[in-house]
């Protein structure tokens, strides 16, 4: 007898349990211990693994349960839908709200949290994560500056989009420009 969808992924019963937090440390602890790893939910235990009890602090279990992820009970959702959902059980929310609308010129004062650089098919830019003395977050990307994590920059720039990733509001902006004090 050939496996649904929902038997091949271990939801033998109507959950699955899923590993929250920091996984990568303690992927070979989890495999052995009966761990799959699947690229959508990442570290979890079938229906008919039993969970072991020492579990590493860093990681939570959370059940997931078939009809979260499945629209008609035999097929999953499709990956958008899936991971926007699993987003709010993986991820804690953050403070961040939306901040201007779409089009709207903001001037801020914003702290580099990250800055990733990103090589792509014009050459290099650089991705930065940057937040508000209320904890909004902003995102802009640009090949024409590269701003030091933690460095404190008076901007005005337009808000491009406004996204969600992993549970956390970002306002996205672009023609960003440093205002002289």
């Amino acid at each position: 007898m050939q496996k649904n969808t929902k038997q091949k992924l271990g939801f033998t019963g109507d959950y699955i349990t899923i590993c929250k937090g920091q996984t990568f440390p303690f992927k070979d602890w989890l495999k052995e211990k009966g761990a799959r790893y699947n690229p959508k939910w990442n570290w979890y235990f079938p229906t008919d693994v039993e969970v072991p009890e020492d579990m590493p602090a860093d990681i939570q279990l959370v059940k997931l349960y078939w009809n979260q992820v499945s629209a008609n009970g035999t097929d999953l959702n499709n990956d958008d839908v899936i991971k926007e959902f699993l987003d709010t059980i993986l991820y804690d929310p953050t403070p961040s709200e939306f901040q201007g609308e779409v089009g709207e010129k903001l001037i801020l004062e914003l702290t580099v949290q990250k800055a990733i650089g990103l090589d792509g098919y014009y050459g290099h830019s650089t991705m930065h994560i940057m937040s508000d003395s209320n904890e909004n977050v902003y995102v802009w990307t640009t090949a024409s500056k590269s701003w030091e994590e933690g460095s404190v920059h008076r901007i005005t720039g337009t808000v491009k989009d406004h996204r969600v990733y992993r549970n956390c509001k970002q306002t996205v902006l672009t023609r960003c420009r440093e205002k002289k004090s």
